[in-house]
Parts: C-alpha cells; sequence; structure tokens
C-alpha cells in the first residue's frame, strides 16, 4: 500500500514538471528584442516557473520506539507551477494565493521557499514526537519512513480564468496508510482576484446547493452522503467550463473511493449565482 501510493506521488510530481516545461515554452518564441520592443498593454504572453523545495528530519529516540537501528526519518518534497507572467496581469495576489492553500494558511506568506520549509517543519513536529531535528542529509521520499508531498499544478486556464490544483499527500512514519488533501484557487483575471464560493453564489444558493450536488454525485457514486459543501470551499473549473465541486477522501464517501466531485455547466446553477458569479462563469 504504501509503495503504491508513493508512485502515484512520483507520477503527479512527474506530470507537474511536465507541465511546467510545456506552459514555459508558450513565452519562448518571443526573444528578448521582441520583448523589450512590445507594449506591455498587449502581452500576450504566458509563463509559469516552479518552485521546488525539500527538507529532511530526523526523529530522535525513534530507534527502540520502532525497534530499529535508527531514528526514523521524516521526508518533505514540495513542487508548485508558479505565475510569472499571464497577459501582463499582475499576478502576485495569485502567486500569494497558490502558497497559501499548499501550506493550509498556517504559516505567513513570506517568499514560497521559505514558507514551504515552514510548513514542512510544522507537519514533522505535528506527527507528536518528542523531538524534530532538521538533517543536512537528503533523503528521498521513497527511502523515508514518513513523508510529505505537495504538488501544484493548472486544473485549467482560459483568458479570463485560472484553476489551480494543489495535492498534499501525507504519509506519518510506518502508517498503515496515508492521507490526499485537494485544495483549490480559482483566479478572475479580469477582476484580480481569487474567487470562493461565497464569491461565486449567493448566501441563498449556497443554501441550496447541498441537494443539488447529492442529486448529481450519486448519479456516478451512489454511496456518496452529501449533506453540506465542501468542507474546505473546494470547487475548480475545468476546460469544458464547468464547475466541479470537490469532497475530500473519507469526507462524504468510504476512504476507499477516493474523492467525491460533481460537475455543472453554469447554465444549471444560474439561479444560485451572484452577479459576479454570471459574469465569472460566462
Amino acid at each position: 500500500m504504501k509503495i503504491e501510493h508513493r508512485i502515484r506521488v512520483y507520477a503527479a510530481c512527474a506530470l507537474s514538471l511536465l507541465l511546467a516545461a510545456a506552459v514555459s515554452s508558450c513565452s519562448a518564441s518571443c526573444d528578448k528584442a521582441q520583448c523589450a520592443d512590445s507594449d506591455d498593454t498587449d502581452d500576450t504572453r504566458v509563463a509559469f516557473t516552479t518552485v521546488s523545495e525539500s527538507e529532511t528530519y530526523t526523529l530522535p529516540g525513534t530507534d527502540s520506539l520502532f525497534n530499529s537501528d535508527k531514528d526514523a526519518v521524516f521526508s518533505a518534497h514540495a513542487s508548485l507551477i508558479m505565475p510569472a507572467n499571464v497577459s501582463n496581469a499582475n499576478v502576485t495576489i495569485l502567486r500569494e494565493a497558490i502558497v497559501k492553500a499548499a501550506t493550509a494558511g498556517k504559516v505567513d506568506v513570506k517568499s514560497p521557499e521559505q514558507t514551504l520549509k515552514e510548513y514542512f517543519k510544522a507537519t514533522a513536529q505535528s506527527l507528536g514526537y518528542p523531538e524534530v531535528a532538521k538533517s543536512d542529509d537528503d533523503v528521498d521520499i521513497m527511502d523515508a519512513d514518513g513523508f510529505i508531498s505537495i504538488t501544484g499544478t493548472i486544473a485549467s486556464m482560459s483568458p479570463r480564468i485560472l484553476s489551480y490544483a494543489i495535492t498534499e499527500y501525507l504519509y506519518p512514519v510506518h502508517a498503515a496508510n496515508g492521507q490526499t488533501t485537494l485544495t483549490y484557487v480559482n483566479y478572475d483575471f479580469s477582476d484580480g482576484k481569487v474567487m470562493t464560493l461565497g464569491d461565486v453564489f449567493t448566501p441563498e444558493g449556497l443554501k441550496e446547493l447541498p441537494a443539488v450536488i447529492a442529486e448529481r454525485a450519486k448519479e456516478t457514486q451512489p454511496e456518496a452522503e452529501i449533506t453540506a459543501l465542501p468542507a474546505s470551499g473546494s470547487y475548480y473549473i475545468d476546460y469544458e467550463g464547468r464547475i466541479v465541486f470537490v469532497y475530500e477522501q473519507g469526507e462524504v464517501a468510504a476512504r476507499a473511493a477516493g474523492a467525491v466531485s460533481a460537475a455543472f455547466y453554469p447554465q444549471e446553477l444560474m439561479q444560485y449565482m451572484t452577479p459576479a458569479g454570471r459574469e465569472f462563469l460566462k
């Protein structure tokens, strides 16, 4: 089970890196001279970079706890595709929202690298062991006794909307299973803001949506018991322009069922939307 989860984590990381390379190449056709001469207001370049960070921690005293000849090792790794330029839009808010979402909002957004390091340390300390010591060794997650892997990639992108997906997989030291957490950031380039469910739907609409979502989810996942919106407010816009609500693993169905989702075309939910939501998804 542990190996299967790790293989899946590696596959996700590989896909993210390939996407980063592909998206970054969109700006390759504009050489330095051309870019220098271009009018900023007409700048349609799209460029992304990849922020990667890794840390390794030892857990002193766990050798006797686990009847081992050495202390347990906890490894942390993150790879986030980050927007560098999107048609000359201000991407600072988007970048900060991505880092905050990737670290569960538990640490202040500083530089992405420093924020990730602080989150790694906080995660290692939350495991409940008496002491956590940073190691200078670079231990691969495949060789660690426990690990956290964070991957950030593009769920979809249009001229107006970018939906960003963050997948965190936490495998506690020598645990039977790990936990996958999915988080999404939906950004409106036109207004320069992150759009939450509260921005897209009216208060009355938010109250009625769970029943609507439950009916749709039953079509593909009949075991799902949906009585509320996703606890983390998770949703994204897919490449068909549909709004997809996402429930975490174990939130509305057995853990083995994985994440539960329900997709709708915007016109199916217009009656529940705010004016800003209708404009965002038109």
